[in-house]
């Protein structure tokens, strides 16, 4: 065996066979504990099969597993590209082993939960966003993106045209939102209305106090300057906000649930839920939230029987 080549991110090493002068990457596959080694013509492609590897392992750790096959994705189509016009000899995504993905229990609040949460929340800063999310079941990109001229003031109605990304090093992303479906016009109960033109008037206060430094960008929810939020930001303000006002932890994408759930435990038809929630699918709503529509079913079926055994 050829002289071994130094380590690379992630554990393990380069090196090329003598038998077949073929190059070598190997590491150590953390789920199993077993070495692996990945083949490829050239030092520089095995390093390039190591380094991918490594890549997916790092953001790993703190991203989630749909987030980081989302990663490999989107670098799997580039070299596929890069080795169709011969740039490289494979694409070493082929090889790279993806964290499996596991269903995260959805936590949504209940109206115990929720409706002191939002009288909480009067004349905080969050009480607009966290009305909106908790009644409409708004994305939380489409809730960041979302601009004064989206809302209809006098027809009470809201329009998702647009969600934000944003990712590090690389900063913000204004793009379509998630689906063709996504683009929808959502009618607004009066009291979101209301702390909708709270937040307005505290914004105008802010943007006064801001004079040049504040950025027009008509934006609903932007940081003191106008600016777009940075997602996480918005994450760690309501977990503070949870903390402080002694409701348990929950993520802010579960608001997205917890207004399907509240809806549907109103006797709200699903099929209205799927239109609130964007889904794409009739399917997507019915499988998502299968536990609130069978305890529905328990208490027709309750109803059906207080109705007929009297008599039968």
């Amino acid at each position: 065996m050829a002289k071994r080549k130094r380590s690379v991110p992630g554990g393990g090493s380069v090196y090329q066979r003598k038998s077949d002068n073929r190059w070598v990457a190997k590491f150590k596959v953390e789920e199993t504990g077993k070495w692996k080694e990945l083949y490829a013509r050239t030092e520089k492609e095995a390093y390039s099969a190591a380094h991918t590897e490594a890549l997916c392992k790092e953001a790993e750790g703190g991203l989630s597993a749909g987030r980081v096959r989302g990663i490999h994705a989107v670098l799997h189509r580039a070299l596929e590209h890069a080795r169709r016009v011969k740039l490289v000899g494979s694409n070493v995504c082929n090889d790279v082993e993806l964290p499996r993905h596991v269903q995260r229990e959805i936590q949504p609040l209940i109206v115990e939960q929720a409706l002191p949460l939002l009288q909480k929340v009067k004349g905080h800063h969050l009480e607009a966003v966290l009305a909106l999310a908790l009644t409409t079941g708004m994305r939380r990109g489409e809730l960041l993106a979302l601009r004064w001229q989206d809302i209809d003031w006098q027809k009470r109605t809201l329009q998702v045209r647009r969600t934000l990304m944003y990712m590090a090093h690389y900063g913000f992303k204004v793009g379509e939102p998630k689906s063709a479906k996504s683009k929808c016009t959502i009618l607004l109960p009066q009291f979101v209305i209301e702390a909708l033109k709270r937040h307005r008037t505290v914004q105008l206060e802010n943007r006064l106090q801001a004079g040049e430094e504040w950025v027009d960008n008509d934006l609903v929810f932007p940081d003191k300057h106008g600016k777009f939020i940075v997602p996480l930001t918005l994450d760690n303000h309501f977990s503070r906000l949870l903390a402080e006002i002694g409701l348990p932890h929950i993520r802010f994408r579960d608001l997205r649930h917890s207004a399907a759930t509240l809806l549907l435990s109103m006797g709200v038809p699903a099929k209205v839920v799927q239109e609130i929630l964007e889904h794409s699918d009739f399917g997507t709503t019915m499988n998502k939230y299968s536990h609130v529509l069978l305890s529905m079913q328990e208490e027709a079926m309750s109803k059906m029987d207080d109705l007929f055994r009297e008599h039968l």
